[in-house]
């Protein structure tokens, strides 16, 4: 799941560069499955809501993972931004 500003329009031609690249590495055939909703992240906090909301969405009844366990990893620098010192909603994150 692509969930960086690369996922704009505008950046198609390096989303398309990453996937060759990743390609490369595994030895097969590589793209993304999914974006993440198009959203004003100005700040860490925002991005981070933007991908809790497309986890959410996965887990709901009806939704992907609705029936079973959901395995993330996340590979997010969050503007470049500490792990610590901020909150999202009600979660201080430290």
């Amino acid at each position: 799941v692509l969930s960086s500003n690369w996922r704009r329009p505008a950046h198609a031609a390096r989303v398309r560069a990453l996937e060759a690249c990743v390609s490369e590495h595994l030895g097969e055939d590589f793209e993304f499955d999914a974006r993440t909703r198009p959203a004003d992240e100005r700040h860490a906090p925002d991005r981070l809501r933007c991908i809790g909301d497309y986890v959410e969405a996965l887990c709901r009844p009806g939704g992907d993972f609705c029936d079973r366990p959901l395995r993330v990893l996340m590979l997010e620098d969050f503007f470049i931004t500490p792990l610590d010192g901020w909150s999202c909603g009600d979660s201080k994150i430290d």
